[in-house]
């Protein structure tokens, strides 16, 4: 009876049918393929240990001028002291009062700029409110005189408006201050209530042919000046 052959392994089979020429090809190339990865580690090892070199060079460089910078602001700061000292000693006064001093006369001096500012602001705000209201300008031509006021916040029905023959009264009924509760001015710069104003007039008026215009809160009177009577007179 003829015996049974075992399986072969997959060595077994490898190792028979494979090419010794194969072979020796793989193991090459193996070779090369590590040597060239070998070479590379051994690159990038120098590259990393070059970059950490850089960084401490780097870093003692920039060590060095942190030293040197601290070593001017320690020379500015004993200047400054000493300089303190020397006022210090010509005022007869300890340091700490020179700084004292110099702090509360800088403080004087924003006061003092600060009142200077208040002062001009009202000054302007009493001037402005020297001018009676409503503001007017008057123009004065050959044959007639024109006045032009600005009157702002109000309507046409609040305004009276009479005229003689040397006279212009204009009267205006603003709204009244608001209602503000617990408040009080600070600024008042608007006008309230009612306001009067005469403008005198030099030249005599035509009163029956005088007109009044108003437009985009400006009021413009017109006024005819009236035509001199001349009497004649003979000569002898």
């Amino acid at each position: 009876m003829k015996e049974r052959e075992e399986p072969k392994t997959n060595k077994e089979i490898e190792i028979k049918t494979s090419d010794p020429e194969k072979s020796k090809e793989i193991k090459e190339q193996k070779s090369k393929k590590t040597s060239k990865l070998n070479i590379e580690a051994e690159e990038n090892k120098k590259a990393a240990e070059n970059y950490v070199d850089d960084l401490k060079q780097a870093s003692s460089e920039k060590g060095q001028e942190i030293k040197e910078g601290l070593k001017d602001v320690k020379k500015e700061a004993k200047k400054k002291k000493e300089k303190l000292i020397e006022e210090s000693k010509a005022r007869n006064v300890h340091p700490t009062e020179k700084v004292l001093g110099d702090i509360i006369s800088k403080f004087k001096q924003g006061t003092d700029q600060i009142n200077e500012m208040m002062a001009d602001y009202t000054k302007e705000s009493k001037s402005k409110k020297s001018f009676k209201l409503p503001l007017v300008d008057v123009f004065d031509t050959n044959e007639e005189i024109i006045l032009i006021a600005d009157i702002p916040g109000v309507k046409k029905e609040h305004i009276n408006l009479g005229i003689s023959k040397n006279c212009v009264e204009i009267e205006v009924k603003y709204k009244d201050v608001p209602d503000i509760k617990d408040s009080k001015f600070i600024i008042n710069e608007r006008s309230y209530g009612i306001k009067k104003r005469k403008i005198p007039i030099k030249s005599d008026i035509n009163v029956k042919k005088a007109n009044a215009k108003w437009e985009d809160s400006v009021l413009t009177i017109t006024l005819p000046k009236k035509e001199r009577d001349l009497t004649k007179i003979d000569i002898e």
